[in-house]
């Protein structure tokens, strides 16, 4: 049996299974069961219970408890909420890990407000405006009103780079710059989002309103891998999801946001920062670097692995349902293919679909073998679906 220390040592480490042992200890009055998986730099942590977890009582608690493991491999937090038994999740909030450790953020101390600084009206004026639109974001916003919101704050940013500021304060037009490319970033989303959105609800009778996205090779799609190479935020069809996206861009502004409010009250040393690029001193600007397996003292059981793996494949969207219900109806286009991956099968079926309606007959063929397809993935189950058409990949019936 592995020691406390060793267990402590584990989890600062970011392992997975020794975090889900204590959790799953400090939860036990709580009648909450903890699973936990790490996914490249994010943790996904489910907690399961008779009723569904308190989302109120529990999040903070479990957000601080990670948090204190000043796990620098842990960039993100993803915390579910789910009542045994149940499919799918009844809630989920996640958090960006903030680690400010002396060996992780060099050269930070806390000093007066720069008198330099207080005199940069464009910058704090710029700032204000900023700080409008983290306001406004974090509460949501429509595609309607986002843009005069934006518009505002475009307008001082506009004139800080027009000013002699821009050059006195390098780092922050940096700053200021990159957040608001991602506040643009997000608006071309939302207006992509209202437009694919509605097209895919009306061409799938509201079915496949989920399977809209961003494509990785069209300039937005392309903009997010330049700006965001970590990011993996991929829907069935391995596009960019809409939701995830937004949530991703407006959580990078609002952390860039609070390190620009860190220099203008003095938080941070502004001359420490000389020379330094806005690129290399944040994890996720950078494209990951493989990293060597690290050798634990916990192993998971094979079969609690593939429980964890195959629960959080099915809150990632993989639903057999969900694929059973695609193929009946929507089967002749493909559709469901394309949800479960199978990209060659989905353009064949939607050829033979297309074909289908000018030749009523390979129509009615294309309907049937649908239907066969999403019978069979109702006759299977999770675990069976998962092994058979996830793992092993089996592409036809």
């Amino acid at each position: 049996m592995t020691n406390k220390p060793d267990l402590m040592k584990l989890a600062q480490a970011g392992n997975p299974k020794a975090i889900s042992v204590l959790l799953n200890h400090s939860l036990k009055k709580e009648g909450v069961q903890v699973k936990v998986s790490l996914k490249e730099s994010c943790l996904q942590v489910l907690l399961e219970s008779e009723d569904t977890p308190n989302e109120l009582r529990l999040s903070e608690p479990v957000f601080k408890a990670i948090q204190n493991l000043h796990c620098v491999t842990i960039e993100k937090v993803k915390l579910y909420g789910k009542k045994q038994g149940a499919e799918f999740p009844d809630w989920m909030k996640e958090q960006v890990q903030h680690h400010t450790e002396e060996e992780d953020i060099p050269d930070i101390v806390l000093l007066d407000r720069p008198v330099a600084i207080q005199e940069a009206k464009y910058l704090n004026k710029a700032f204000d405006e900023i700080s409008n639109l983290k306001a406004r974001t974090s509460v949501g916003i429509s595609y309607v009103d986002f843009p005069p919101v934006l518009g505002t704050a475009n307008q001082a940013v506009q004139k800080f780079q027009r000013s002699d500021e821009k050059e006195t304060f390098k780092y922050c037009a940096e700053l200021v710059e990159k957040i608001m490319k991602y506040y643009q970033m997000s608006l071309e989303s939302l207006g992509l989002k209202v437009q694919r959105s509605s097209v895919a609800s009306a061409m799938t009778f509201g079915l496949g309103e989920g399977l809209a996205g961003i494509d990785p090779n069209e300039p937005l799609g392309k903009q997010i891998k330049e700006e965001l190479p970590r990011f993996q935020g991929f829907n069935g069809l391995l596009m960019y999801d809409f939701d995830a996206v937004l949530s991703e861009l407006w959580s990078r502004a609002w952390e860039l946001t609070d390190e620009l409010s860190a220099i203008l009250e003095g938080s941070i040393n502004l001359e420490s920062l000389h020379g330094t690029s806005l690129r290399s001193s944040h994890v996720w600007m950078t494209p990951e670097e493989s990293v060597a397996a690290q050798t634990t003292l916990i192993e998971l059981d094979p079969k609690d692995e593939k429980a964890v793996e195959a629960t959080f494949e099915r809150l990632n969207g993989r639903s057999r349902k969900r694929a059973a219900i695609l193929a009946i109806f929507l089967g002749w286009l493909g559709i469901h293919k394309f949800y479960l991956k199978y990209t060659g099968q989905g353009l064949i079926l939607l050829a033979i679909g297309i074909s289908g309606m000018y030749i009523p007959y390979i129509g009615f063929l294309a309907f049937i073998f649908g239907c066969i397809e999403g019978l069979l993935f109702f006759t299977k189950s999770d675990e069976e679906f998962k092994e058979i058409y996830i793992k092993n990949r089996k592409g036809w019936l």
